[in-house]
């Protein structure tokens, strides 16, 4: 794992040189199953990174992300939730 600061430039066709300081994340798996290609990550965040614990915390948010993301996958096709909303939606007066 490493982090670090960069600053990101915006874009030429805006035609401004204004800048966005953010803060990188690298991430390399280890041990990864056999037969498996290994997984990299490079995360970029608003939140400061200057200690190896802030890296986890950051790493430890995007592992939250995967599970919001089967949650509403879930409650989506499992549920039906937008079929029940529409439903709702023809019964009001």
């Amino acid at each position: 794992m490493r982090f670090c600061r960069v600053q990101l430039r915006s874009p030429v066709r805006l035609g401004t040189d204004s800048q966005l300081q953010v803060y990188a994340v690298y991430a390399d798996e280890v041990d990864c199953p056999e037969g498996e290609d290994s997984v990299s990550w490079m995360l970029l965040t608003s939140e400061p990174v200057t200690t190896v614990e802030q890296a986890l915390t950051i790493l430890r948010w995007y592992g939250y992300r995967w599970h919001v993301e089967e949650f509403h996958k879930l409650l989506k096709s499992g549920c039906q939730v937008e079929r029940y909303r529409l439903a709702a939606e023809g019964m009001k007066p």
